[in-house]
C-alpha cells in the first residue's frame, strides 16, 4: 500500500461492536501501521492502524449466575490510541531546556573546552607526570590572532570562584603567521589560481577546515568511534563533522573519500612503526614561554622500519611528537612550529624525553588493484610521508621569532562591554553599559556557564 491509496479497515465502536471505516493513506509508518485520513461527524481527522491486527466484535457472552466484568471495547481502542501517540512522542527529539539553549549561546561551553582527545590508560605513568590540572576554554580572536584562553583551580577553598581566569596566550601558527614569510611557492600558487587571490584564499580556507576534520577523525580512529567504511554511519558521521566546519556538502563525495584513505595511511604508519599513542591533540599552555598550542601525537614508536628479520635486540624505541599535515607540501614554517612545540611539551612533562620530531601527510596513493601476470591477487600498499624535523629544530629561531612578535605583532587585550540593568524610560542608555577586564569579563561568564551545567 502506499501513499494516497484507499484503505479499509474496522474501527471500535462505543457500544462494543466494530464498523467498517475507510480513509486515504497519508503516511506509512513503522510496524505495518499507517496514518491515515478518515471523516468523522463531517469534519477530516487523522487516525493511527494496523491493518494486521484489526478489532473483532465480541461473540454473545453466556448467561451465568456470577456476572463477569465486561471489556468495553471503547476503553480499549482509547487505550490503544494513547499508545500510539506515546510512540510518536517519543520519536520526537526532545527539547534542548533553556539552560541548556543559553549555554551554548555562550562564548564558554562544552564544545568550546579543549580536552585532549585521546589519553593512553597508563598516560601519567609513561609520562612519569600528571596531566595539567588548569582548562583551556576557548580560542578567542585577539587582533587578528588566535589565543588560548585557560582557567586554573583556584586556590582559595574560601573563595566562591572555583577557576581563575589566566592572560590568554597567543597560539604558535598565529606567531608564526605573523613572523615568517610566505614560501614563494605558495605565492606563485596563489597568483596563478583560477579566479585570484579570493578565490586562493577560500580555498586555503576550505582546506584548513578538511585538515581539522582529518584531525578530528584520526583522534575518533584511535579511540575505536569511526564507523565502518561501507555503511550508511560513515556518509552520516562524514555529513556531521562537514557540518560543524561548515563546509558546502558538495564537497562529501571527495571528502569522504580523502578521509578513508587518509585513515587507511595512519594504519599503515602505526603498523609500520608499531606506534604507541599516548596523547593525542592536547591543548598546552606557558607563561614562561609566552605562547599556547595544540600538540597533534606523542608517542612511542620503532625508530626504524624494522622486519621480522630484525633481531629484537637491534630494535630501538624513541619517543616521539608529532605533527599531523593534511596538504602534501612541506614548509619550513613546519619545523619551526615543531620548535615551538617540544619546549611547550617538556615544560609540562620534564620526565618524557623527546628524541624525535615528525610532520605526517597522507599520501595520495592509488589503490592497488586487480591481478598480476601470474593471477595472484595484488596487494593494497597505503603510503605516507613522514619527514624527521628533529635535526631541524631551533631553539634560537623560535627566541628571535618570539621576539619579533612581542616587539611589533602583538595586541593588547582590550577590555569587554557589557550590558548590565534594567531598560525603562527616563533612564540613560549609558548606564546600561560598562566596560570591563578581559579576564574579570571571561571569569564571570565562565562561572555563569559552569552554574548552567558546564562539563569541566
Amino acid at each position: 500500500m502506499t501513499v494516497g491509496e484507499t484503505i479499509e479497515f474496522d474501527c471500535p465502536a462505543p457500544d462494543g461492536k466494530t464498523v467498517k471505516k475507510s480513509g486515504t493513506i497519508l503516511e506509512p509508518l513503522t510496524n505495518g501501521r499507517f496514518r491515515v485520513e478518515i471523516m468523522v461527524g463531517g469534519e477530516t481527522t487523522t487516525m493511527l492502524i494496523d491493518p494486521n491486527r484489526q478489532q473483532k466484535a465480541p461473540k454473545p457472552k453466556r448467561e451465568s449466575k456470577k456476572k463477569e466484568p465486561s471489556i468495553n471495547l471503547f476503553d480499549s481502542a482509547m487505550q490503544e490510541m494513547r499508545d500510539q501517540i506515546e510512540e510518536l512522542k517519543a520519536r520526537v527529539p526532545k527539547a534542548e531546556t533553556s539552560e541548556d539553549d543559553f549555554l551554548s549561546s555562550l562564548d564558554v561551553n562544552n564544545e568550546t573546552i579543549l580536552r585532549p582527545d585521546y589519553l593512553h590508560h597508563n598516560a601519567e605513568e609513561i609520562l612519569g607526570s600528571k596531566i595539567p590540572d588548569f582548562r583551556v576554554i576557548g580560542r578567542p580572536n585577539i587582533g587578528g590572532d588566535r589565543h588560548y584562553l585557560y582557567a586554573i583551580p583556584n586556590p582559595d577553598r574560601e573563595s566562591q570562584k572555583q577557576w581563575l581566569i589566566k592572560k590568554p596566550l597567543p597560539g604558535c601558527t598565529s606567531i608564526l603567521k605573523k613572523t615568517m614569510p610566505t614560501p614563494p611557492s605558495l605565492i606563485k600558487w596563489m597568483a596563478t589560481f583560477p579566479g585570484g587571490y579570493e578565490a586562493a584564499q577560500a580555498y586555503t580556507e576550505l582546506a584548513a577546515a578538511r585538515g581539522t576534520i582529518m584531525h578530528g577523525i584520526f583522534a575518533d580512529f584511535v579511540n575505536g568511534l569511526v564507523p565502518a567504511f561501507d555503511s550508511p554511519e560513515w556518509h552520516s558521521y562524514i555529513e556531521l563533522k562537514m557540518k560543524k566546519q561548515k563546509a558546502d556538502r558538495k564537497w562529501h563525495g571527495e571528502w569522504q573519500h580523502f578521509m578513508k584513505k587518509a585513515i587507511l595511511s595512519l594504519m599503515q604508519w602505526i603498523e609500520d612503526y608499531d606506534v604507541t599513542i599516548i596523547l593525542m591533540e592536547i591543548a598546552l599552555v606557558s607563561e614562561e614561554l609566552g605562547y599556547a598550542g595544540q600538540i597533534d601525537v606523542v608517542c612511542q614508536m620503532n625508530a626504524a622500519k624494522y622486519t621480522d628479520k630484525t633481531p629484537t635486540e637491534s630494535r630501538k624505541r624513541v619517543n616521539a611528537l608529532v605533527d599531523f599535515k593534511s596538504g602534501e607540501h612541506s614548509h619550513d614554517s613546519h619545523a619551526v612550529q615543531l620548535s615551538m612545540y617540544v619546549p611547550l611539551f617538556q615544560e609540562h612533562f620534564p620526565n618524557f624525553k623527546i628524541q624525535k620530531v615528525y610532520n605526517w601527510h597522507p599520501s595520495d596513493w592509488r589503490e592497488n588493484v586487480g591481478k598480476d601476470k601470474d593471477g595472484v591477487p595484488k596487494i593494497p600498499s597505503f603510503s605516507y610521508k613522514d619527514i624527521n624535523q628533529t635535526d631541524e629544530l631551533s631553539v634560537e629561531k623560535v627566541k628571535h621569532l618570539l621576539a619579533l612578535y612581542n616587539m611589533d605583532a602583538r595586541k593588547e587585550i582590550s577590555d569587554v562591554m557589557q550590558f548590565a540593568g534594567k531598560p525603562e524610560l527616563g533612564v540613560k542608555p549609558s548606564d546600561l553599559v560598562k566596560t570591563v577586564d578581559f579576564v574579570e569579563h571571561w571569569e564571570s561568564t565562565f562561572h555563569l556557564a559552569i552554574d548552567l551545567g558546564l562539563e569541566i
